[in-house]
């Protein structure tokens, strides 16, 4: 193993997220414009801004600030840490597919079942692929209040159906984690998938092809230890803002559910998560799902569990950033308490570092600055004033490039953004190419907010260095959150517009117009369709692409219901195509439809192969591109012959079975051309040689 992968291994492993809450917003006005920039951060150097105190607007003719495009970006990054069976359908980029759909186990409940349960879903935590439960509940619980606070924008940008996916898929997936009883009662929910040392540590490269066997345990939290009541209460906070802004009963259900499960168990903060995620409390947890719950429902029972914890230390901690470790300025917001928003907010003045950028901890320092930014925000909502709003935009152009090193901390935003965040997915390569932190990118990770400034000032674009250049989907949590809040005081106005190559609602990014399938709204109905020239074809049966793929179509639409094997014309080329989930899957199996099982070679049947081939459910033997159920007995395939049963390769006989060779001795269903000795079978025995029978 290389010096660069070791490094950032051992960078990966000691990613540990301080317990500490940071974040803080400068309150210095734009000062005068300062001469031309220096250079942004190249081939990953370290870059390191001035010792001021104060924002300088710098005026750069080349950098816009584009809240509305903003926005739009920010949202992308959920596409490409999105995970489960459905990620293929859903996710807007083309390079994510369906991942991790092992992530499954079995419990038993207190009456003696066994169940399972099928927690495939939900995103990947950073650039690794761990679901760790407190940052899901907080980034879906931050997402679902940005859209709360901010609507308008979210509509004037068309960005509504985009962060609706997001929030459906973070809602189905929090609910899958609740393990019901036969009564509908909770009795332990999952915290956790994966652990982060193995994770770190055994893989680097894209997630659907990650092995199950690299660290995918999955963690329950019950009655019997492990009472994560941070994480079960912020989920519940999570399921009743998506109850709010969609009004999927489901979801209320789920919340008040999680919230009896937190209230009937011993209470005390996750550990699983070890040093990764070091909670320092769950009482603000608890009483944001407390205070949002009586919102909605009036019920006084959520009340009075709120005033049991609302002025401990950790369930008033107004004197910190918003974070995965602290939601209590989102408690004052439900609470209408403009003081103690301020409190929060004003935390930013005591840690401004070089050049005005607030900056209260080193790693990942820009999540605390965004998310200052929007708790600002929200005490201008409450006090109905605009106290903070220069403030926090002024903090805001910094991140997208108003500095001296004229340095973007977005992905994709400009032509100054980072170009090696630190991301396996995007990344495109495995350890063996980690020797380098500037190795080239094989996907654009759009719209991701890498962790930013260090308090000394230094800054470097590489993605070795998970303290400058990690994302995670907490950080992007914050940077959605403020992007909305400062776009909503700027719709309408010139230059806020949003990128046509991207998604908007009820239009077509610009990639998919030169295919044929595309993301549309037809009567009433957002889906999938055929339609080359703009319009959808209703009539249409059969397979068509885009840049994802190829899919078959019925009546117009991609269904992504259909396996199996169907005829038609693919790339140019006439014959039966495997289609799975709609899509054609360019590999090389065993599929059936209705006329039997076919080897299938890149995507189509073989009708002139036979020999053995194999698929999840095992080796079989083929004749001329189908299945042979009726053979029985030994087939050759390469050096080794196989003996098979019923068309299947029986991995299990050991015994003796013949061809027109002669008789033979199998173990583990294949000739023992090294055996020679004697062998019982059937009450027989046999002398072999060189694993024929003699």
């Amino acid at each position: 193993m290389g010096k660069g992968n070791t490094a950032l291994k051992k960078g990966i492993g000691k990613r540990i997220k301080s317990f500490i809450m940071a974040a803080a917003v400068a309150f210095s006005a734009l000062g005068p414009v300062s001469s031309t920039a220096e250079a942004r951060s190249v081939s990953g150097e370290t870059i390191r801004f001035n010792d001021s105190r104060t924002i300088t607007d710098y005026k750069y003719s080349d950098i816009s600030y584009n809240y509305a495009k903003l926005l739009q970006y920010s949202l992308y990054l959920y596409d490409a840490n999105m995970c489960g069976t459905n990620v293929g359908n859903r996710s807007l980029l083309s390079w994510r597919g369906n991942c991790h759909t092992y992530d499954k186990a079995k419990y038993t409940l207190k009456s003696g079942k066994t169940i399972d349960v099928d927690v495939t879903g939900g995103f990947h935590d950073a650039g690794d692929h761990v679901k760790f439960g407190i940052t899901e509940a907080y980034s879906a619980m931050v997402l679902e209040m940005s859209y709360y606070t901010d609507k308008a924008a979210y509509e004037a940008a068309g960005q509504t159906g985009h962060m609706k996916t997001i929030a459906d898929h973070y809602a189905e997936y929090l609910k899958k984690c609740m393990v019901l009883n036969d009564d509908g009662r909770i009795e332990a929910f999952v915290v956790q998938v994966g652990e982060g040392n193995d994770d770190h540590n055994t893989y680097w490269g894209a997630p659907e092809k990650q092995p199950q066997s690299s660290g995918r345990k999955i963690y329950f939290a019950d009655a019997k230890g492990n009472y994560s009541t941070d994480i079960v209460a912020l989920s519940a906070a999570a399921l009743a803002l998506h109850y709010l802004n969609y009004k999927d009963t489901s979801s209320l259900t789920a919340a008040r559910k999680l919230f009896t499960f937190a209230k009937n168990n011993p209470k005390a903060v996750n550990t699983t998560a070890g040093s990764f995620y070091a909670s320092s409390g769950w009482e603000d947890d608890y009483c944001l799902a407390a205070a949002i719950l009586y919102q909605i429902t009036g019920t006084e029972s959520y009340n009075t569990e709120y005033n049991k914890y609302c002025n401990t230390t950790k369930g008033n901690n107004i004197y910190w950033a918003l974070s995965w470790d602290n939601t209590a300025p989102v408690i004052a917001y439900f609470k209408n308490d403009a003081g103690k928003l301020k409190s929060s907010a004003d935390v930013a003045g005591s840690h401004i570092s070089n050049e005005g950028y607030v900056c209260l901890l080193d790693w990942g320092s820009a999540r605390y600055n965004t998310a200052l930014q929007y708790v600002g925000l929200l005490y201008d909502k409450v006090s109905k004033t605009s106290t903070y709003r220069n403030t926090e935009e002024a903090q805001m152009k910094f991140l997208l490039g108003n500095n001296s090193q004229k340095q973007c901390f977005v992905v994709g935003y400009n032509a100054y953004s980072p170009q090696y965040p630190h991301h396996e997915a995007a990344s495109g390569y495995g350890f063996s190419e980690l020797d380098q932190g500037t190795y080239p990118m094989k996907y654009s990770l759009i719209g991701a907010l890498v962790g930013g400034p260090k308090s000394d000032g230094t800054y470097a674009d590489t993605a070795d260095d998970y303290i400058y250049n990690e994302v995670a989907i907490d950080y992007n949590a914050t940077l959605v959150a403020s992007a909305a809040a400062i776009y909503s005081g700027h719709i309408g106005e010139s230059g806020q517009t949003v990128d046509s190559k991207y998604y908007k609602d009820n239009s077509d990014p610009e990639p998919e117009k030169l295919y044929d399938v595309r993301k549309m709204t037809y009567k009433g109905v957002t889906g999938w369709y055929y339609a080359p020239e703009g319009k959808v074809i209703p009539t249409f049966n059969g397979f068509a692409s885009n840049k994802s793929g190829w899919w078959y179509l019925e009546n117009g639409k991609v269904s992504f219901k259909v396996t199996d094997v169907i005829h038609g014309k693919v790339k140019g080329k006439t014959g039966w195509w495997y289609v799975k989930d709609s899509k054609v899957q360019f590999v090389d199996t065993v599929a059936k439809n209705s006329k039997g099982w076919w080897y299938i070679k890149k995507g189509m049947i073989d009708l002139t192969y036979t020999g053995l081939a194999k698929n999840e459910n095992g080796w079989w033997r083929i004749v001329k591109g189908k299945v042979n159920f009726n053979c029985r007995g030994l087939v050759k395939h390469g050096d080794d012959w196989w003996y098979v049963r019923d068309g299947k390769v029986d991995f299990t006989f050991e015994g003796i079975s013949s061809n027109s060779y002669g008789k033979w001795y199998c173990k583990g269903g294949k000739v023992q051309f090294g055996f020679s000795g004697k062998v019982k079978f059937n009450g027989r025995t046999y002398t072999i040689k060189d694993g024929k029978v003699v």
